[in-house]
């Protein structure tokens, strides 16, 4: 069961609900707006990106089991990746907001583009 907005509130769709919902959005889906965030997260942080940084803080995570600390390079770039994933995050958080109104709004990928630049 999928919630949406609704004039302002909040419902609870059955399946069949939510086909019927999404059929008769006139104009913008919640499609475009997922594929305009994906667009604008893999512009800042590429999947090769993504999986480097993963693979850096578990690195990370795991030395300072080992050894207790990081060293201040090493904490500067762990707050470098925290700072990118924070506004992947914010983007993520934004197009679930854009998606369930309705109807979408026509500045969809500005708000969104909004988010990104901030």
């Amino acid at each position: 069961m999928a919630t949406k907005l609704v004039n302002g509130t909040r419902v609870t769709l059955t399946s069949g609900e939510e086909t019927a919902f999404e059929s008769a959005r006139p104009g913008l889906k919640a499609a475009d707006v997922k594929a305009e965030a994906s667009r604008l997260i893999l512009a800042i942080a590429p999947d090769w990106k993504q999986r480097n940084y993963i693979a850096r803080a578990t690195e990370l995570v795991r030395k300072v089991q080992t050894d207790g600390s990081l060293t201040t390079d090493e904490q500067n770039e762990e707050t470098a990746m925290k700072a990118l994933w924070a506004k992947v995050n914010a983007m993520r958080a934004k197009s679930d907001e854009l998606e369930a109104l309705s109807p979408i709004p026509a500045d969809y990928a500005a708000q969104l583009a909004a988010v990104a630049n901030a």
